[in-house]
């Protein structure tokens, strides 16, 4: 599955890795200078081995920036909170679905698989491997899916087992006050997952006889329902990743992040 998109901030930076990948949450504004907090290492852009030194790095400074780090107005990243995912279908086979008040849970264990940067043509594509990735939070749905009438609200669990999540970034530079600092010009987001389990408390008002059949339907066709609901869910993830890396990118110069030093 995926998804292109052009975002209104910035995703994450290949010398961060997943650290950036997973949100770092800076809130400083275009002219504020930001220092890079003493555990994350930078990555020479002349260095033959640019990619091996970005996921090293970036292996290495998860532990430090998963539980947050006030220092650098960075929350705690797992769970992942995002406010509000909608699936909008329309037609006669429609599905309205709103997930609100989203912990996803499950990044922290994930497996930094990849990166790989082109500092000539910047581009970045990073892999990552989750082996759960939850969404627990509050549903309100109406509709259709699998051409099944449904309706309800309550408590929501969606459950993805083993998912790959590759990001694909293309940059520019953006020059400012004599200094170039990275800017995200567009994306692309594909997943998969083994498996899938989907459940909602509370639907069809609480009977439980539809709620079991639409349940066990649901779960028996995950993957054409995750084709559905998986991607607004993702590309929510990306989002809130770029709003909170926004105050980062304007404020950390291309320069600090890969410096022009000799290998």
């Amino acid at each position: 599955m995926e998804l292109t998109g052009r975002p209104s901030g910035a995703p994450p930076l290949p010398a961060l890795a997943l650290a950036i990948a997973l949100g770092f949450a800076l809130a400083a504004p275009a002219d504020a200078a930001i220092k890079l907090p003493s555990y994350i290492k930078t990555c020479s852009r002349n260095d033959p081995n640019l990619n091996e030194c970005a996921l090293k790095n970036g292996k290495a400074a998860i532990p430090y920036l998963l539980p947050g780090d006030p220092k650098i107005k960075l929350p705690s990243l797992n769970p992942l909170r995002v406010q509000e995912v909608r699936v909008d279908q329309e037609g006669s086979v429609g599905l309205n679905l709103l997930l609100r008040d989203l912990d996803i849970v499950g990044l922290g264990d994930g497996d930094l698989r990849s990166v790989r940067f082109d500092p000539k043509q910047l581009v970045l594509d990073v892999h990552l491997f989750v082996p759960r990735l939850q969404l627990l939070g509050k549903y309100n749905i109406s509709g259709r899916i699998l051409i099944i009438p449904i309706h309800g609200k309550g408590d929501a669990n969606i459950t993805l087992d083993n998912v790959p999540l590759n990001y694909t970034l293309r940059f520019a530079m953006e020059a400012r006050k004599g200094k170039e600092y990275l800017k995200v010009v567009d994306k692309k987001i594909a997943f998969d997952a083994s498996q899938a389990h989907f459940i909602f408390e509370n639907l069809f008002d609480g009977d439980e006889r539809l709620r079991a059949n639409v349940r066990r339907v649901v779960n028996e066709n995950w993957r054409q329902v995750i084709e559905d609901i998986g991607p607004p869910v993702v590309s929510a993830i990306g989002e809130v990743v770029t709003q909170l890396l926004k105050g980062f990118v304007t404020a950390v110069p291309y320069a600090e992040i890969f410096p022009d030093t000799p290998a």
